[in-house]
């Protein structure tokens, strides 16, 4: 990024961003450069700018940098607000909790963290390898804000290598067998039928949960449902509507007949899946349901959905189309494993061909 204010877009909507030279750090030496982002408009951005640009002439930009350093959780905050303008809500939410998690470390002076502060902090925080690497890659984004706000000379998290699982772990399925998927389908009739269709439509046109409870009846004309929002929680953890992940995520997906008629079991007004305490379904509820019941979770239904077309030959474009990836390389690269399992088959397809 050079000096000028760019456009960028993010979860479809528009902002602004800059860099701008910052003078030299009188601690270090060393020229500076700060970058902000999420202005909503280029006016705005450029008011920044200038601010910035006027106090690192008049010297009181490295004045008021050296009044106080932040701790690690005032230095959150700063970071955080700025993302608050970038991220969806269910995102915000996953990094305060990541946060919180780091307890140990959030009264610690920024130029005080250590590395083995860091790395001792992560590794008590949880078990997982995955969260671990997530709450490193969190920090390292928070120190290097840090590093540009000339808190700090240099980011302690940049010589932490990623955490590795040296387990060997059995892996897990992404799909369900048809029969599987029959079964499924059939005793949670028995159980739940609000669930129970709720199951069938995630398996029969690969939507994501969110976008399912979203759903109302207005939604769906003849075999077309539209996907325009999706149900998720905000930073505050709290259930709201918002717009789909992505501008590609808007779309129309075409339902079978037999997955319409068994919508209309629960014909009403308003709202497709009511729920216990909004007037939508919780997709957490949801998805305890089936986990509870069949050991599975509602992405599972969206990939099965999705192997299923590419077994019998949808073109995976129009595939992508389908499940709103944002792009082609996504919907290849998530069902690579499915043209791996027909390489074999495939092979002796062509080879049988070619002998005529």
């Amino acid at each position: 990024m050079n000096d000028s204010i760019e456009k960028y877009i993010r979860n479809g909507k528009t902002y602004y961003r800059f860099q701008v030279y910052t003078g030299i750090n009188p601690k270090t030496g060393r020229k500076t450069h700060t970058r902000r982002s999420g202005f909503k408009t280029k006016t705005a951005a450029k008011k920044s700018k200038l601010e910035i640009q006027q106090s690192v002439s008049d010297g009181s930009y490295w004045k008021e940098k050296d009044k106080s350093i932040p701790t690690f959780e005032e230095c959150f905050n700063e970071w955080f607000s700025l993302k608050e303008n970038e991220l969806k809500g269910k995102t915000l939410l996953e990094k305060r909790n990541n946060f919180k998690k780091l307890a140990d470390i959030h009264n610690i002076y920024i130029d005080q963290l250590t590395t083995k502060d860091i790395q001792r902090v992560i590794n008590k925080s949880t078990t997982s390898v995955h969260l671990k690497n997530r709450r490193l890659q969190m920090t390292r984004s928070i120190l290097e804000y840090a590093l540009e706000q000339g808190y700090i000379s240099k980011n302690p998290t940049n010589t932490i290598p990623k955490f590795k699982d040296h387990s060997v772990k059995e892996e897990k399925r992404k799909c369900l067998t048809e029969s599987e998927l029959k079964h499924i389908l059939n005793d949670s009739m028995k159980k739940n039928i609000v669930y129970s269709v709720m199951i069938r439509l995630l398996a029969f046109s690969g939507l994501r949960i969110g976008e399912a409870c979203a759903l109302k009846w207005d939604d769906i004309k003849c075999n077309t449902v539209s996907v325009n929002k999706t149900v998720t929680r905000n930073s505050s953890g709290k259930l709201t509507i918002s717009k789909p992940k992505t501008i590609q995520s808007i779309r129309n997906v075409i339902i079978d007949d037999d997955t319409l008629n068994i919508l209309k079991l629960l014909d009403g007004e308003g709202y497709i899946f009511k729920g216990e305490k909004h007037p939508y379904m919780d997709p957490q509820n949801f998805s305890r349901f089936i986990k509870k019941n069949y050991d599975i979770n509602p992405h599972m239904l969206r990939h099965t959905h999705a192997s299923i077309l590419f077994k019998t030959g949808v073109n995976p474009k129009v595939i992508q189309k389908r499940l709103g990836h944002s792009s082609f390389e996504t919907t290849m690269n998530v069902y690579t494993h499915l043209f791996e399992d027909d390489e074999t088959d495939n092979l002796d397809k062509y080879f049988n061909a070619i002998k005529g």
